[in-house]
């Protein structure tokens, strides 16, 4: 399966969020989105939202779309733990 990773991922998010201290590597978003610790199908339809622990404080938050072969990574950002599940 491809993984494809945003512009807006690549130029602003990773980054932006380097910036304040949440050093994420393209491998974190991977893993995140082929191993999630939860995954929210609901909130953001058709978009799937993958959840996967990142720090002791923060889980690591992937917005990707499937179609057929390939998931496109659309956004990222950091939770603190037990916000969302």
């Amino acid at each position: 399966m491809q993984i494809i990773l945003s512009q807006h991922i690549h130029q602003d998010k990773l980054p932006l969020l380097q910036k304040h201290g949440f050093n994420i590597r393209e491998k974190d978003i991977r893993d995140t989105i082929l191993d999630p610790d939860h995954v929210d199908t609901t909130s953001d339809h058709p978009r799937l939202i993958a959840s996967k622990e990142f720090s002791t404080t923060h889980i690591l938050r992937v917005v990707y779309r499937k179609e057929h072969d390939i998931i496109k990574a659309i956004t990222i950002y950091p939770a603190k733990v037990g916000r969302y599940y």
